[in-house]
């Protein structure tokens, strides 16, 4: 049996494969972000580098996936997000302020890099059109998220299992079944438009598989599911990779193959902790409050250290340097501005 979801009175008690799962995520994160523009070159195609981060696309594009789930299933559970204007007083700030304050520093930087004037107009229209750098959008989405989490939560609580999977199927219809249907027809297939953000999605099927997991003999099947998600975008990556351009098919969000490996990493990672005692102080219990500040800094960090190579390096070279200096630089910088109370309040 796992173990009680909810506590009896206030929110829920803390989940430390839950801590682990975050971890994973922003590791996946960081390494799509180092590993991409390598993949997406098309003077690579065919090196041994081009083809280890092939191997890697996969599994680092369900890092957002996870960090939607994880959301959706800690949300959902608790019954405080019932409550719509004290859940957005407490939940909206703690996104909305960084979004704004980010976006800052990143138009900022990148104005400084480019060597041209801070433009503020340039500044309003990328925070009112999904964020300033690349890596931002994340934030708008789950802030959506948020303002739908206290109607998706009454939903859960007088829904059955299938009926919210029946539900997480609508919302999938348009935006990835659908598009999966018109790849494989002649002609075009949209008869139903999006009625629903699809990455919705997630938010609800962390909620499905973390409150009323898989019967263990249904886990093998879950399994497979990802292996063979992961195989579908590794074929499809490559079938489509040419010298003369890399369209990486798996860079959808939306994709069925996303899916199905968020759901087995998620699954087979809670199933680890099932009858399994849990360290009084897991490391990745302590490093789980500074993903948040990973994730706003490591784009930062990346464009520094991807500067510091220099021109006869490998693809390898440039990938084996990169990705660990950007994780172990954006884990004291995460630390520092959690450790420093305005900052924290402000950037965290």
């Amino acid at each position: 049996m796992d173990r009680p979801l909810t506590s009896p009175s206030g929110p829920p008690q803390r989940m430390a494969e839950l801590d682990l799962l975050r971890c994973l995520a922003i590791l996946m994160v960081v390494t799509l972000h180092t590993a991409a523009p390598l993949l997406s070159n098309p003077a690579l195609v065919g090196t041994p580098a081009w083809y280890f981060c092939l191997l890697l696309d996969p599994f680092s594009r369900t890092g957002v996936p996870l960090f939607f789930m994880l959301s959706g299933f800690l949300l959902l559970r608790d019954p405080r997000t019932l409550q719509v204007a004290p859940f957005y007083r407490r939940r909206i700030p703690r996104l909305a302020v960084p979004l704004v304050l980010w976006n800052l520093i990143y138009a900022l930087a990148d104005a400084w890099s480019a060597r041209r004037p801070f433009s503020p107009l340039e500044y309003l229209e990328g925070l009112l059109d999904r964020g300033c750098y690349y890596h931002i959008w994340f934030i708008y989405l789950l802030l959506g998220l948020y303002l739908l989490a206290p109607f998706l939560k009454r939903i859960v609580d007088h829904a059955s299992g299938r009926e919210v999977l029946v539900l997480i199927g609508i919302i999938l219809l348009p935006t990835t079944l659908l598009p999966l249907l018109e790849g494989l027809s002649p002609i075009p297939v949209r008869p139903i438009p999006a009625m629903l953000e699809g990455l919705t999605g997630y938010f609800l099927l962390g909620w499905l598989l973390g409150s009323q997991p898989p019967r263990p003999s249904l886990r093998p099947l879950i399994y497979l599911g990802g292996v063979l998600g992961w195989v579908w975008d590794v074929w499809a990556n490559w079938a489509s990779a040419s010298p003369a351009g890399v369209p990486l098919p798996s860079a959808s969000g939306y994709r069925l193959s996303h899916y199905l490996c968020a759901a087995a990493l998620f699954v087979w990672l809670r199933a680890r902790y099932e009858r399994r005692p849990v360290p009084a102080a897991p490391l990745w219990a302590r490093l789980s409050p500074l993903v948040f500040g990973v994730y706003w800094v490591h784009p930062l960090i990346l464009t520094w250290t991807s500067r510091l190579t220099g021109a006869n390096w490998t693809p390898g070279q440039c990938l084996l340097f990169q990705f660990p200096a950007t994780l172990l630089l954006s884990l004291p910088a995460a630390w520092l501005l959690s450790r420093t109370p305005v900052l924290r309040r402000l950037l965290m």
